[in-house]
């Protein structure tokens, strides 16, 4: 699985009742940012511009990884390590792989904790 739900569960364990809802709205944040940050990496992408594709790529790790989503933030730790080493990439292939893993991702949290979009 994309998500270890142990990451998530043990932010919220110690809130008792309102740790569910908690949770949602973590989940929520969550998604409504990917949705920011991937229109940016296409912006990027689409520019050719790999600093600010690091850049996306270093706030969806962070993100993700809090989460528990660790293979998008393990892909975007080693797309972000790349592009910061200065090593060719090919762009338009890390985004797909990006917008798979956050697909992923987010059909994980639905699976492991179904809440209204």
């Amino acid at each position: 699985m994309s998500v270890d739900p142990a990451v998530l569960e043990s932010l919220v364990a110690r809130l008792g009742d309102r740790g569910p809802a908690f949770r949602a709205s973590l989940v929520r944040t969550w998604r409504d940012e990917t949705a920011a940050r991937l229109v940016e990496l296409d912006t990027a992408v689409a520019a050719g511009d790999g600093d600010r594709v690091s850049r996306v790529a270093h706030t969806l790790r962070s993100g993700s990884g809090a989460l528990g989503a660790l293979a998008l933030s393990a892909l975007c730790g080693r797309i972000e390590a790349s592009l910061r080493a200065g090593e060719p990439r090919d762009l338009a292939a890390d985004a797909a792989a990006l917008h798979a893993a956050v697909s992923a991702a987010d059909a994980a949290f639905t699976t492991l904790w179904p809440v209204p979009r």
